[in-house]
């Protein structure tokens, strides 16, 4: 027997349901437990009730933010697998790019418009553009949710890298991943401060090779013998990590670990339930995650500011989100399709 886990059909639903919890869960840290509770010190009794009765019992940080981002990146390791297993490095590159640049461009320029103070400058703008603001010596950070997309997109890099490798033996892919991890890791302050802040995001790459782990696994390309000994490499990579320079969420009261590990074991029940399909308007708003999660801190707390001193807490809350839900429609209608659609004829028309 190679693998204890289900392996997936074609359409793979429980990935849509989890993309819509990941995205809940952010959207709950931000709009309610950053927002409301820290920066306008509002008492609201679903907060009060999960912070007492859940979230400070279990260790729950970030009111479940970081479980959702942990899930958004076991998913991403997990789907990017699965399309780059039978694709080319070509193809790979194309749908990676016009998946995540257009509308982070798109998001970028919201925030400049609706986040009061956020730089003009038409050069820091353009490097925001390209994620390369965050390895960049002073950082100038526009797009504050943009910090998790560096990260894939090391990952993405990576996997370019090793794309042949990663298609015949999974396991010696891992490895190298998790080689060059620990590479970074230790020269982490030998080549400057750029170098320092692209091994801050890279820290983080393990939690996409998890997810990896968990597709080899699931469709048979590894067995457990294999896949238990290379998982317990990720948390080692991942402590290091904790240990060396994100020291602040290594506590057991803070702690990276713990949460990462409660969203490792949701992605694994709800990989194994009997989700054969995932459709209507959960489906479109899984559909719309990215444009959800690019979009509902910069649109969300610009109508909450608006209507607070106007109404109460409830009714601004639901106009946020109302808001945040009709101008991620848009994002993904008029700039996430078509740039999916220009990708696959890039593909198609073999134009190098």
């Amino acid at each position: 027997m190679t693998t204890s886990l289900r392996a997936p059909g074609k359409d793979i639903a429980f990935i849509h349901l989890l993309r819509l919890v990941a995205v809940s869960m952010v959207l709950y840290d931000h709009l309610i437990a950053i927002y409301a509770e820290r920066w306008k010190d509002i008492l609201w009794m679903p907060p009060i009730w999960l912070n007492t009765y859940l979230f400070t019992p279990f260790g729950i940080i970030q009111s479940m933010g970081f479980i959702g981002v942990s899930l958004f990146f076991l998913v991403s390791g997990y789907i990017i697998t699965h399309a780059a297993s039978s694709e080319t490095r070509r193809e790979f590159l194309i749908k990676r790019v016009l998946r995540i640049y257009p509308p982070l461009i798109g998001s970028v320029l919201v925030c400049v418009i609706c986040q009061p103070g956020t730089s003009r400058d038409i050069g820091d703008i353009l490097l925001n553009f390209t994620l390369l603001n965050y390895v960049s010596v002073p950082q100038v950070i526009i797009q504050g949710v943009a910090w998790s997309l560096v990260i894939e997109m090391s990952f993405y890099l990576m996997t370019l890298l090793l794309l042949t490798l990663m298609q015949r033996k999974a396991w010696l892919h891992v490895l190298a991943q998790s080689l060059l991890v620990a590479f970074c890791l230790r020269k982490s302050h030998s080549f400057g401060a750029s170098f320092f802040l692209f091994t801050v995001s890279f820290a983080y790459v393990p939690y996409l090779i998890i997810g990896q782990l968990l597709y080899f696994l699931q469709t048979g390309r590894m067995t457990l013998r294999v896949f238990l000994p290379l998982l317990v490499v990720q948390f080692g990579l991942l402590e290091w990590g904790l240990l060396s320079i994100h020291t602040q969420f290594l506590p057991l009261d803070n702690s990276y670990l713990i949460n990462f590990t409660y969203a490792l074991a949701l992605f694994i029940i709800v990989s194994q339930s009997n989700i054969h399909s995932f459709t209507g308007i959960p489906r479109q708003l899984a559909n719309m995650s990215y444009s959800i999660y690019l979009l509902h801190g910069n649109i969300g707390i610009a109508v909450l500011n608006f209507l607070l001193p106007k109404t109460g807490f409830g009714l601004a809350f639901c106009a946020a989100c109302a808001t945040t839900l009709g101008a991620s429609a848009l994002s993904f209608r008029y700039i996430e399709k078509p740039s999916q659609q220009w990708a696959r004829k890039l593909i198609k028309s073999r134009v190098y």
